[in-house]
């Protein structure tokens, strides 16, 4: 047997052609490999145990997955801002951190419903869910107030005197986060209308 025979007998034989042809392309019969094809169907039998499994299994959702992530960078966030000198920036920072705005919002519960409602809705005090501020609406600003106290005569105490600068942050971050709730009955603005305190994205 010659050379080229040889050649020609062990060299693979291309697949057939398939009876069509469209814009003078024609097909070859090549089927997909078949550990592929086990693989896909494996898949598809697997996908609906799959979803129940995640969504449906238990500390499986992504949502809460995301929800507790999210939490812990707004702690560390929160635990750098209250390093750093207070800023319109750091205070906002705060009001990201649910348990900040909560701690804030028990010191307001012990020391602020009496005059301002407790949900900041106005009482003698003003109220803190509109964006009128009497003496200033920016965060340093509510911060300031709370800490060194309000208008002379008017009774509100200068709780950075009984507080530290901690705690006074926190409870600027609660009073900021009341901004937009709707409150029931709640007292007409005073001071002038300002809209600087929206929480950072």
């Amino acid at each position: 047997m010659s050379a080229t025979g040889s050649q020609a007998s062990t060299a693979p034989s291309e697949p057939p052609l398939l009876g069509h042809e469209y814009d003078g392309i024609r097909e070859y019969d090549n089927p997909l490999p078949g550990w592929w094809l086990w693989i896909l169907g494996l898949s598809v039998l697997l996908a609906p145990f799959y979803v129940l499994w995640i969504h449906g299994g238990p500390d499986r959702s992504f949502l809460d997955e995301y929800r507790a992530e999210a939490a812990a960078v707004a702690k560390r966030r929160a635990e750098e801002a209250l390093r750093h000198p207070v800023t319109d920036e750091s205070l906002l920072t705060l009001t990201k951190d649910s348990a900040s705005v909560q701690f804030g919002g028990n010191v307001f519960a012990t020391k602020c419903v009496v005059c301002h409602g407790p949900e900041g809705q106005g009482k003698i005090g003003p109220n803190l869910t509109d964006t009128a501020w009497i003496l200033g609406g920016s965060p340093t600003r509510i911060y300031e107030t709370i800490s060194g106290g309000g208008r002379l005569g008017k009774g509100m105490r200068a709780w950075g005197k009984e507080i530290g600068p901690a705690e006074l942050r926190k409870v600027t971050a609660f009073v900021i986060s009341l901004k937009g709730t709707q409150p029931k009955d709640p007292k007409a603005p005073e001071g002038e209308l300002t809209d600087n305190t929206a929480p950072p994205k």
